[in-house]
C-alpha cells in the first residue's frame, strides 16, 4: 500500500503525466483510498482488416462484460443491508 501511495505522489507531482488509469473495477476499495475521482471509458474491439477469428473474440469480449458486470451486482447486493 505504501508503494502505491508513493507512486501516486510521484505521478501527481509529475507534469508529464495528465492522466492515469488504475485499471480498478468500480468499488474497489484499494483504489478509491488513492484516487477519488472516476471518469467512464469505453470499450472498443475493433477488427483490422478481415480475420476470420473475430467473431469468437467478440462473442469472447460480450461473455467476459456479461460476466464481470454479474460479478458487480452480485457485490452490490451483499453491500446492501
Amino acid at each position: 500500500m505504501q508503494l502505491v501511495h508513493r507512486l501516486t505522489e510521484a505521478v501527481l507531482a509529475s507534469r508529464e503525466i495528465d492522466r492515469i488509469d488504475s485499471c480498478a473495477p468500480p468499488g474497489f476499495e484499494l483504489a478509491t483510498l488513492f484516487w477519488t475521482e472516476r471518469r467512464s471509458i469505453a470499450h472498443f474491439l475493433l477488427e483490422a482488416g478481415h480475420d476470420p477469428l473475430f467473431p469468437v473474440a467478440m462473442r469472447l469480449e460480450r461473455g467476459r462484460e456479461a460476466l464481470a458486470r454479474f460479478r458487480l451486482a452480485i457485490r452490490e447486493r451483499r453491500k446492501a443491508p
